[in-house]
C-alpha cells in the first residue's frame, strides 16, 4: 500500500492477533471507525492510539483489547510517558500466555501466573517524573473544563475544517489522503505543486518568521507538510497559518509556463526610426537570454522591405511603425507584435484579432521622460521663451489631466512639487483610485476645461478624434494653456485655428507638430514658441531612459507571452 491510502481493512482475519494505528500520524490517514473488527474474534487487537485518543471517535472501546497511547500528542504532555489499556481479554491472554524467551523485568506485566496489578496503582521499577504526571493531571483537567471528551473531539473537527476550506479554494495544495473519510482530523497532511527545493524554501521561510517548525513530511512520505490538528491547537492560529501559507507559496512558486512556451523563436525589431545603440543591445540580451533569435530590420526605407522582413517571424517590436492588414498578410506565423510605447493607434487590432495576433503595448515605460517634457514646455512657455520679459510662476495655479494613466499620473507627481493643484477625468477609474493618486476627480471632460492647464492623455480613438473643440477651449480661463502629448488628432484643427485668433492669452503646447503648423504659428506671430510650441517630431518619449525601458519591456512581454501565457499589456479594438 502507499502513504495516504488505508489498507483494505476487511482482509484482517479475526482468528489472529492485529496490531495497528488508528491514526497514520506521517500518512495522514485514520481508521474511519472499529465496524471491521468482529465481536466474535479469537485474537486481540492492539491499537496504538497515541495520535488519535482525545482527537477522534474511537468508541465502541469494546473493539480494542490493548491500547496505548503516549501523552505527547492530543494533550500535549511529555513524549516518554504515556498509558496502557488492558481489557479482559488482554488480560487473560497475559495470564494464560508463557514466553518461549527470558522477558526484561521493565517487560513484565505479570506475577506469579497472574496480572501484576501493583503496575497500575502506581508501582515502578524507577520513579517516574512527577512534574510530567502533574502536568498531564492539569490537561485533563482542562479537558474536563471545556466540556470533556466531546468538546475535544469537536475541537479537533473545526480546527481541520479551516485547513478544508482552504485547500478547497487553493488549487496548488492538497490531501495526501485522497479519501475524506479516512482523512485523519490531527495529523494532517497535505501535498503541494511544488518542485523539491521550493517546497523546501517555503518550509524555511515558515521557520525564519517562527510560523511553524517541524512541518515538513516526514522524511519517508511523499514531500509535502504536516500539521497538527488536535484539540489543545487554537483555531484561530490555523486561520492565521492559512495566511502565512498563501504568502510563503507566493514566495516560491515557479514561473508558470504558457501552451507556447519551450519553442525556438525569432522576434523582428522593425523601426523605421532606429533605438538608440544601447537600447538595441539590451533588448539583444533580453532574447539571448530566452535562447530567441533577434532579426533586425532598422531604419528601413519602404513597406515592401517591411512585408520582407515579417515573414518567418513569430514576435514584431515595433515604434511608431504601421502594422495593418498587408503586414499580418505577410506575417504567416506571427504571434505578437509588441508597440514599445504607450500608444498604438499604428496597428490596426481589428486585423490583427482576425488573425489572431496578440497586439501589445508598453504603458508607463516613458512616462517619466513625457512628464519632464510637459513640464518643459511648460516652464518654456511660462517663462517667454527666456526672452527676458517677464513671466509667471506655476505655484498655485491648477492643472487637469484628460486620461489619468502612467503618463498623467507622472505629471502629477511633478505639479505636485510645483505647488499646483491638479484634478483628473478618466472614464476607466473609479473617484477612489484617482483620489489615491493625488487629484481631485471630476466627472466629466467639460469640468477639466475650467482650469489653467488641461494636459492631455487619452488614446487616438474614434470618440476621442477632433473632440478637443472650439467650445472647451473658449471655456478655459485667462492664461490658459492646453497641453498634447497625446496624439495631435485629438484636436479639432479647424477650431484651434479660431481659438488661438480670439485669444491672444491662450497657449497651446504640443509634442508634435500639427497639420496646420505654418496657419497656427503665422497667427500667433512672434509669439511662436512661447503661446505655441510645438516639437519638431514626437519626443516625448524621446529619451535615453525612455528608449531602453519601451524596448526592454517589449522583449520581456514577448518573453513572458510565450513561456508564460502573460498578455497583461493585450489591447483590443
Amino acid at each position: 500500500e502507499r502513504y495516504g491510502q488505508l489498507p483494505d481493512l476487511s482482509r484482517t482475519s479475526p482468528k489472529h492477533d492485529i496490531i495497528f494505528t488508528w491514526n497514520g500520524t506521517t500518512s495522514g490517514v485514520k481508521v474511519p471507525n472499529s465496524d471491521w473488527i468482529s465481536d466474535d474474534r479469537e485474537g486481540l487487537t492492539i491499537c496504538d492510539a497515541t495520535s488519535s485518543i482525545f482527537g477522534m471517535d474511537m468508541m465502541p472501546w469494546t473493539k480494542l483489547d490493548v491500547i496505548t497511547y503516549s501523552w505527547q500528542k492530543v494533550l500535549g504532555g511529555e513524549g516518554g510517558h504515556g498509558m496502557l489499556i488492558l481489557s479482559p481479554r488482554a488480560v487473560a491472554r497475559l495470564e494464560s500466555f508463557t514466553p518461549n524467551r527470558p522477558m526484561p523485568k521493565i517487560f513484565r506485566l505479570t506475577k506469579g501466573g497472574k496480572l501484576n496489578k501493583g503496575i497500575f496503582r502506581g508501582e515502578t521499577i524507577n520513579t517516574p517524573s512527577m512534574m510530567c504526571v502533574e502536568d498531564y493531571l492539569d490537561a485533563l483537567k482542562w479537558a474536563k473544563s471545556i466540556g470533556g471528551l466531546n468538546a475535544l473531539l469537536q475541537r479537533s473537527l473545526d480546527n481541520v475544517s479551516v485547513l478544508a476550506d482552504f485547500v478547497s479554494t487553493r488549487p496548488w495544495i492538497d490531501f495526501l489522503c485522497e479519501n475524506p473519510e479516512h482523512r485523519s482530523s490531527t495529523s494532517v497532511c497535505f501535498t503541494l505543486d511544488l518542485p523539491a527545493d521550493a517546497l523546501k524554501k517555503l518550509q524555511k521561510l515558515l521557520e525564519a518568521e517562527e510560523v511553524a517548525y517541524d512541518i515538513g513530511s516526514y522524511r519517508d512520505a511523499p514531500a509535502g507538510l504536516r500539521v497538527w490538528c488536535g484539540s489543545t491547537v487554537e483555531k484561530r492560529d490555523l486561520e492565521f497559518l492559512t495566511q502565512w501559507l498563501d504568502w510563503a507559496y507566493e514566495q516560491v512558486k515557479p514561473e508558470p509556463r504558457g501552451p507556447l512556451a519551450g519553442e525556438p523563436r525569432t522576434v523582428l525589431l522593425a523601426t523605421e526610426k532606429a533605438f538608440a545603440a544601447d537600447a538595441v543591445c539590451k533588448i539583444a540580451k533580453v532574447l539571448d537570454d530566452a535562447k530567441y533569435t533577434l532579426k533586425k530590420l532598422e531604419n528601413y526605407k519602404t513597406k515592401a522591405e517591411l512585408l520582407e522582413g515579417v515573414k518567418d517571424v513569430d514576435a514584431m517590436i515595433i515604434r511608431s511603425d504601421i502594422v495593418d492588414a498587408a503586414v499580418l498578410d505577410a506575417a504567416a506565423k506571427l504571434k505578437i507584435v509588441v508597440r514599445a510605447g504607450a500608444g498604438y493607434d499604428n496597428i490596426d487590432l481589428k486585423a490583427t484579432a482576425a488573425k489572431d495576433v496578440v497586439a501589445m503595448n508598453t504603458p508607463g515605460q516613458n512616462a517619466n521622460a513625457v512628464a519632464e517634457l510637459v513640464f518643459g514646455m511648460m516652464l518654456t512657455s511660462a517663462r517667454n521663451n527666456y526672452d527676458g520679459s517677464s513671466g509667471f510662476e506655476l505655484a498655485g495655479k491648477t492643472m487637469a489631466f484628460y486620461g489619468f494613466g502612467a503618463v498623467a499620473r507622472a505629471v502629477q507627481k511633478l505639479a505636485k512639487g510645483f505647488g499646483m493643484q491638479t484634478f483628473a477625468y478618466d472614464p476607466f477609474l473609479s473617484d477612489s483610485k484617482i483620489a489615491e493618486a493625488g487629484s481631485t476627480p471630476v466627472h466629466s471632460v467639460a469640468e477639466l476645461f475650467k482650469h489653467q492647464y488641461v494636459s492631455l492623455h487619452v488614446p487616438l480613438t474614434p470618440q476621442t478624434k477632433e473632440s478637443i473643440n472650439k467650445a472647451l477651449l473658449m471655456g478655459m480661463p485667462k492664461g490658459a494653456a492646453l497641453i498634447n502629448t497625446a496624439r495631435a488628432e485629438v484636436i479639432h484643427e479647424d477650431d484651434m485655428l479660431e481659438v488661438l485668433k480670439a485669444r491672444p492669452d491662450f497657449c497651446y503646447l504640443c509634442d508634435v507638430a500639427p497639420k496646420k503648423a505654418k496657419e497656427m504659428s503665422e497667427v500667433v506671430g512672434d509669439q511662436y514658441m512661447k503661446r505655441l510650441i510645438f516639437t519638431k517630431k514626437k519626443m516625448g518619449a524621446q529619451t535615453l531612459e525612455a528608449n531602453n525601458n519601451a524596448g526592454v519591456a517589449a522583449a520581456n512581454q514577448i518573453v513572458n507571452f510565450f513561456e508564460k501565457g502573460d498578455v497583461r499589456y493585450q489591447v483590443k479594438a
